[in-house]
């Protein structure tokens, strides 16, 4: 994964001239990015990282028994090693639905939902991610 500030994408596109319409529209809609802190970064990214490893973990344990985990406690016997910071907020033969608490400055919380073949990853304000 890439991580790129506004500011510099902002920078990188400016060095590229105004030949094109579609990099001066790119250029504008950068103008109102908000500048997160690297610690807020790097708890968001941990916490995604730590639900994708439930997810699997999710994967893992409908495998075995053709449902998925409905509990944490269900989701930890696949994975001793799981966050207990990521919550299970539904399991069942359809899907499952996980998500965890960031602990940035805004209470980011990242959602990963299963129904059927669909995955969703959005966080709390119905971003995807």
């Amino acid at each position: 994964m890439l991580i790129v500030s506004a500011a510099a994408l902002a920078a990188s596109l400016s060095a590229c001239g105004s030949g094109s319409g579609r990099q001066s529209r790119m250029q504008t809609g950068l103008t109102g990015a908000v500048t997160v802190p690297a610690d807020d970064l790097a708890a968001r990214l941990a916490a995604q990282t730590q639900l994708e490893t439930a997810a699997a973990d999710e994967e893992s344990f409908f495998r075995t028994h053709d449902i998925y985990a409905g509990t944490a406690a269900e989701l930890k016997k696949e994975d001793p090693r799981l966050s207990p910071k990521v919550k299970v907020v539904s399991g069942s033969v359809d899907g499952f639905e996980v998500d965890i608490q960031a602990g940035d400055s805004t209470g980011t919380v990242f959602i990963i939902r299963k129904s059927g073949d669909l995955t969703h990853r959005i966080d709390n304000h119905h971003n995807s991610w």
